[in-house]
């Protein structure tokens, strides 16, 4: 037996009404919004990473630096 939701999914040979269409059409738009939003949050979280990776270098040569920095006054 289907189920609850699918209970009159064998009686589509008669045809769709215009209710199903719409609930169709509805869950295709809600779809492509959901497609589009988690393609916007990779966009987004692949900039946020690549700051974070910039920043991780910067950090890294600032280190690097003052290590040069430290040497050079324990040696005067």
């Amino acid at each position: 037996m289907p189920g609850p939701y699918f209970s009159k999914f064998y009686t589509y040979a008669q045809g769709m009404t215009r209710t199903e269409y719409l609930v169709i059409g509805l869950w295709i738009i809600l779809l492509i919004i959901i497609v589009f939003l988690l393609y916007s949050l990779k966009k987004s979280l692949d900039s946020v990473l690549s700051e974070a990776k910039e920043i991780s270098a910067t950090a890294q040569q600032l280190k690097e630096q003052s290590k040069n920095i430290d040497e050079m006054l324990q040696e005067v």
